[in-house]
């Protein structure tokens, strides 16, 4: 599944601060140097697996991050294509990584505004560990 671009999905603060988290590590000497629309594009240009997401052997992969701040930002458009609005719609309560069976793995647990509790698992296995 590919997420076409959209004025809620690039205004979420999720991709906003993975592009920070990139900027700051650009600052700190490494080569790369693109600015927030290539990396909207970078992200945008990413795809997701079919599977749910419920636990770590369905957990939603993500395909065509070239490095791990891409593949977060990914993560957020994907968590607000699906509950909304961050800060308004859904609040992210905790984001924790593991490993099962070789497989990487983020484990986001995001609280609804109505106070329910939705917990994701992506598949971070392509990116992971690429700064």
């Amino acid at each position: 599944m590919k997420i076409e671009r959209s004025f809620g999905l690039v205004g979420s603060a999720g991709l906003a601060n993975a592009y920070m988290q990139f900027v700051a590590r650009r600052d700190k000497g490494d080569p790369a140097r693109i600015g927030y629309r290539e990396f909207q594009q970078r992200v945008f240009n990413c795809e997701f697996g079919d599977l749910d997401g419920e636990g770590p052997g369905s957990a939603v992969a993500i395909h065509g991050a070239k490095d791990s701040i891409v593949g977060i930002g990914a993560e957020y458009v994907y968590l607000s294509h699906k509950f909304g609005w961050r800060g308004r719609d859904w609040t992210l309560e905790l984001q924790a990584a593991g490993e099962t069976d070789g497989r990487r793995w983020d484990k986001m647990v995001v609280k609804l505004a109505d106070g329910t509790m939705k917990t994701l698992y992506f598949d971070i296995t392509e990116f992971f560990g690429k700064w």
